[in-house]
């Protein structure tokens, strides 16, 4: 890549991916380079909040091993998970919760693996009032402050 300016790095960029001989694989890796640049411009992201990301990345690599995911951790916090649970319109395995600011860390988190003691159950019901009125569900609002 010469020459790279703001109007074309993106292009360049997905052109390195020409050469994958997947197609699909080509499209996805295209349309995430697409925006992720796009992030980074509406962002204007900072050298710091690079950094700072990439320091995330490698934090999270670094206490991940065979039984233990970190980015699947990350995809589930980021609800990405659940939202592939839906497109493909398969029952969910990621319910939450989501990552909430401030939780309590816990040295010795419950280990949700195979082999654990106990039934697998699954739990429905409805959140009511004390008079057993349904309680009203509070719309997801993309794009505001918590």
């Amino acid at each position: 890549m010469r020459d790279l300016q703001l109007h074309n790095i993106t292009a360049a960029a997905s052109d390195s991916f020409c050469g994958l001989t997947e197609p699909r694989r080509r499209e996805l890796m295209q349309a995430l380079l697409q925006h992720l640049h796009g992030f980074a411009q509406e962002t204007r992201l900072t050298h710091a909040e690079w950094r700072g990301a990439l320091d995330f990345l490698h934090q999270a690599d670094d206490i991940s091993n065979a039984s233990r995911s970190e980015f699947g951790l990350l995809s589930d916090g980021l609800g990405l998970s659940s939202l592939v649970d839906l497109l493909a319109t398969t029952p969910g395995s990621v319910l939450g919760p989501f990552h909430i600011a401030g939780s309590l860390w816990k040295d010795d988190p419950v280990d949700p693996r195979p082999g654990n003691e106990g039934e697998v159950m699954l739990l429905r019901g409805r959140v009511r009032d004390a008079q057993g009125q349904a309680l009203p569900q509070r719309p997801a609002a993309p794009g505001v402050p918590c």
